[in-house]
């Protein structure tokens, strides 16, 4: 459980370093959110869900960030490899985010990173260990 209370942790500290006006309504802000939403590591990628979800409605309870924009989560579904370099395309070309949180497992990071950064897309790799 040590490695989701970072992912929650990391969140609140980047989104609430932000400054926030109050009274303006904005689009939301778009948030990747690429983990193995299902197979065998499912639970892993739920719990990592869960818990950036939980930060992301203190900011949003407490104005939200940027002008008061609230944090929105796009879920990818990395359970493989090839399913994470798709996923994190689709979240950079389709959904157009500028930042994805992810993925848990180094061989998922390894495609994903580069797909990520051809795009200019900030990749925060909450987990994976592999040097």
């Amino acid at each position: 459980m040590k490695e989701f209370k970072g992912i929650t942790f990391a969140v609140v500290c980047a989104l609430l370093c932000t400054p926030v006006w109050a009274g303006q309504q904005a689009s939301p802000v778009k948030i990747g959110f690429l983990y193995p939403m299902t197979g065998a590591q499912a639970a892993v990628g739920r719990e990592a869900l869960r818990g950036a979800q939980i930060a992301a409605d203190i900011v949003n309870e407490n104005g939200g960030i940027w002008n008061g924009r609230k944090i929105e989560f796009v879920v990818g579904d990395a359970n493989n490899t090839d399913a994470a370099k798709t996923e994190t395309e689709r979240l950079c070309t389709v959904e157009k985010v500028k930042i994805i949180l992810g993925v848990y497992a180094s061989n998922l990071a390894f495609v994903a990173h580069p797909v990520a950064n051809k795009y200019g897309v900030f990749f925060w790799e909450s987990n994976a260990i592999a040097p």
